[in-house]
């Protein structure tokens, strides 16, 4: 069983974690300065148009457009995937713009958006920006393991599932594998989520098994271009 994945982000070791530690602190609205429109945890821009992203439950994406003094509309086509918390609103960091908050409240994929309201569309200048987001549940308590330069084994129990979070670039591309499906099965399968490497594993049968990755494609990063993690099932 395999799954080959473009990742993003960077992190110091690879761990393993049984569960989530919940959404960003923004999304979350505890020791937050700044709005639910601004603050995220992770950010699209113009750039991004037609991209898809990967969130958690309870964490949020941030869509920023330029503003263009004309109206901006923003839209959520599931707002039981992610919800919109806030009507666009004008903002200055580098530069004048647009900016509104979905926060993601249920698993599934959603589309969202923002569109000029009056534009007069051209190649580069589209009026419409569109983005897929999908969104996953991981399990709740948390555990860390070793750092990727250490032998890394994990026990787990039957029907026990573990969260796996990985160090990685935007642009690598991995191969990861189960060596047995019968002991360990992907409940989430590796996907991008902001900063991290990140899936579901589920141990199905007792016995001991391998989660292996190398790299594919992208530049090798300072703690090497592969990683094993050795899970032992128990009854």
């Amino acid at each position: 069983m395999k799954g080959e994945l473009l990742t993003t982000g960077a992190g110091m070791a690879m761990i393993l974690l049984l569960g989530a530690c919940g959404g960003g602190v923004c999304a979350a609205g505890s020791m937050c300065a700044c709005p639910r429109e601004y603050c995220g945890d992770e950010y699209i821009f113009e750039t991004d148009n037609g991209k898809a992203f990967n969130l958690q439950v309870g964490q949020e994406i941030v869509e920023r457009l330029a503003d263009r003094l004309t109206p901006v509309e923003a839209y959520t086509t599931d707002p039981s995937v992610l919800k919109q918390v806030s009507e666009p609103k004008k903002e200055f960091v580098s530069r004048h713009e647009f900016a509104t908050g979905f926060i993601a409240v249920g698993t599934g994929s959603a589309h969202i958006g923002m569109v000029y309201q009056q534009c007069e569309e051209s190649a580069q200048s589209p009026c419409r920006f569109e983005f897929l987001v999908n969104v996953v549940r991981f399990p709740k308590t948390t555990v860390a393991v070793q750092a990727l330069d250490h032998p890394t084994v994990v026990t787990l129990r039957v029907g026990e599932s573990a969260r796996i979070s990985a160090p990685s670039e935007r642009t690598d591309r991995w191969n990861v594998v189960i060596d047995n499906p019968g002991i360990l099965r992907w409940s989430v399968e590796p996907i991008v989520m902001p900063s991290l490497l990140e899936g579901v594993i589920e141990a199905t049968g007792v016995g001991t098994a391998h989660l292996s990755a190398n790299l594919q494609a992208g530049q090798e990063p300072w703690w090497g271009n592969s990683w094993k993690l050795t899970v032992k099932v128990v009854s």
